[in-house]
């Protein structure tokens, strides 16, 4: 079960190839990243598109920070 959730830009090809990078080394699957582009994903974890575009965001699982 994923611990944390990783926002990163979908657009940006430095940002996917950094996340993919990332996850080839969490062999135990503790990081789910998905792009900040992804329907609803910014509203609920109260983030603008200005933020999620600036920088990668990683929120705790447990505690929704």
């Amino acid at each position: 079960m994923p611990r944390l959730l990783l926002l990163f830009d979908g657009y940006c090809g430095f940002c996917t190839r950094t996340v993919q990078a990332l996850l080839a080394r969490d062999r135990d699957g503790r990081i789910l990243a998905l792009p900040s582009q992804t329907p609803g994903l910014r509203e609920r974890h109260g983030l603008t598109r200005a933020q999620t575009d600036a920088a990668i965001w990683v929120i705790d699982a447990a505690s929704g920070r």
